[in-house]
């Protein structure tokens, strides 16, 4: 394997580098900037809690933010420690050295990890209030603020920043610009590597932009250029975009529900039940009303969906292409239109039955595929 190809693996193994910010994060990182633009200039102290998924950005954004603040306020120390690896050697003697006239952000990776030594933590956020140095903490942990001591919990409870995940054409551009920030050595590829870049996305991008949407991660999407860049010819550094292609296929016929959730497999149970039942016309209106004997007969009350999120779930599933309207019928309301299932109920079943993430005990429903 070439340099040029280890060099390129390496760029889209990772998740946590972006050339640019994107939409998407443009205001945390803009707002993180502020604050800590804001409170170097005045001298205070602050605590900060970025909670995100693997890959969302959060810390590219603690890193833009602080160099565009080093422009407008001088050098900023950064301190980093980390729940993942820094735990082991983490001391609960309080001890901690602040320099006060040094501009300093710490950044604590992975908090809810850290919040198991409560002492030390607390210690820590208590010595840089006094020493007014900003705390900016990250979690994966949607819930993080509940893991923590109340003690803890108060000095972030009034600043936490949820980072949204990549959108499905800022997944594609996040690719895309990793494939091109790296170039071939010598001179003479550039061009040709560039070039093939550029018609690979360009070809593929209505493909790329769909499995966006029903991916799990950006690691995950990322993944799929993983052999291309294995299968790199040195010497015609071309991006393939049939073998591209082949993994965005290969990867749909492994897992007919690939992108569903928990809610949206109920009422696949629900819409195969109708199915079952001789249904003429099964619509959205019909499904809910299966829903609605579902839970009922089944007494599912845990996992109980509004109306509203039945109404997504179904739409969710036009989106993923595991069911399709029937025709279009301008006369009637889009409630009403009828739908048909994209493959055959046999496989939907085998589908359901495999699926890792459908709970127990309503994967032991699924055999009959009846909901009533």
């Amino acid at each position: 394997m070439s340099e040029f190809q280890k060099d390129l693996l390496k760029r889209i193994i990772s998740i946590n580098q972006f050339s640019t910010v994107r939409p998407s994060i443009k205001e945390t990182c803009d707002n993180l900037c502020s604050i800590i633009c804001s409170r170097i200039k005045r001298k205070e102290s602050g605590n900060i809690l970025l909670i995100g998924s693997p890959g969302s950005g959060k810390s590219f954004i603690i890193k833009k933010a602080i160099e565009t603040a080093s422009e407008q306020v001088g050098e900023i120390k950064e301190t980093y420690i980390s729940g993942l690896t820094d735990i082991k050697n983490i001391s609960s003697a309080l001890d901690f050295e602040f320099d006060p006239n040094q501009p300093e952000v710490i950044i604590l990776e992975e908090l809810t990890i850290l919040a198991g030594q409560e002492r030390w933590l607390y210690g820590l956020l208590e010595e840089a209030r006094k020493a007014s140095k900003l705390v900016v903490a990250t979690s994966l942990k949607i819930d993080a603020l509940e893991a923590l001591e109340k003690r803890i919990r108060s000095r972030f409870a009034s600043a936490v920043h949820l980072i949204p995940p990549a959108s499905d054409k800022e997944l594609v551009e996040i690719a895309k610009d990793d494939l091109l920030s790296v170039l071939p050595s010598e001179e003479k590829y550039r061009e040709l590597w560039i070039e093939s870049v550029e018609d690979g996305f360009m070809g593929l991008y209505d493909h790329l932009v769909d499995f966006a949407k029903v991916t799990t991660s950006i690691a995950d999407f990322k993944s799929l250029f993983i052999p291309a860049i294995a299968a790199l010819d040195p010497q015609q550094p071309e991006l393939s975009a049939e073998i591209i292609l082949s993994q965005i296929e290969s990867r749909r016929n492994k897992d007919l529900l690939f992108g569903c959730s928990v809610f949206e497999m109920i009422i696949l149970l629900c819409y195969a039940s109708l199915i079952k039942k001789d249904t003429v016309k099964i619509h959205l209106i019909a499904v809910y009303q299966e829903y609605l004997v579902w839970k009922r007969q089944h007494n599912q009350k845990k996992y109980e969906i509004p109306r509203t999120e039945v109404k997504k779930c179904f739409e969710r599933l036009l989106q993923l292409s595991i069911i399709e309207y029937v025709k279009n019928e301008k006369a009637t309301q889009k409630v009403y239109q009828p739908t048909r299932l994209r493959f055959t109920l046999a496989d939907l079943n085998q589908a359901i039955i495999s699926s890792p993430i459908l709970p127990a005990e309503i994967r032991d429903q699924a055999g009959t595929l009846m909901a009533g």
